[in-house]
């Protein structure tokens, strides 16, 4: 495992979302490696780890101003079913790291766009996800800034995994759906 510094900027742009931050939220800038991996960790399409029950509330998400802080639209009928699975609250540690809490809460999921509120220790931000075509349809993602989120489900939809790349380098994450507060 490595360390990693972790640049916080108020107001600055998002790499992977919008930079229109809240009231009360500072933009995620950049996580960087101060001893990166020799290898690259490749992102990975069927992530594998365990699932947590439904009803383990969302622990790594800051408390909103007010119930229903982060609300899920209900997913369209015409939306594919694979896709459609990403919609809901998930939650992991990026590297298996204890200090490393993140959570997506994928708020809106349509056949073209998927728009979600990301948080990587406790700072929220939007992301702005583009679903794969075709074969790829399981898997969103977003880049911006040299910054490049991957994520994908388990073929039983029970584990959102993602990856993190930038400069060349990797980090991946197994996240579990949690039930939001």
């Amino acid at each position: 495992m490595f360390p990693l510094l972790l640049l916080m900027v108020a107001g600055a742009g998002v790499a992977c979302g919008s930079g229109d931050d809240a009231p009360g939220q500072t933009s995620l800038a950049t996580v960087v490696p101060t001893n990166p991996p020799a290898t690259p960790v490749p992102p990975s399409p069927t992530p594998t780890a365990t699932a947590t029950p439904a009803s383990n509330l969302c622990k790594y998400l800051p408390a909103g101003p007010a119930p229903g802080s982060y609300p899920v639209t209900p997913v369209a009928a015409e939306v594919p079913a694979a896709l459609a699975a990403y919609s809901g609250a998930w939650e992991g540690l990026w590297g298996g790291a204890a200090a490393n809490t993140s959570a997506l809460v994928v708020r809106l999921v349509t056949p073209t766009k998927v728009e979600a509120v990301y948080a990587f220790q406790g700072v929220t931000s939007q992301m702005n996800l583009t679903p794969g075509a075709g074969d790829s349809s399981r898997i969103l993602t977003a880049s911006g800034g040299g910054v490049t989120f991957t994520w994908s489900l388990s073929p039983d939809g029970t584990v959102l995994g993602g990856t993190r790349t930038q400069g060349g380098q990797g980090i991946s994450v197994a996240m579990n759906r949690c039930t939001l507060p």
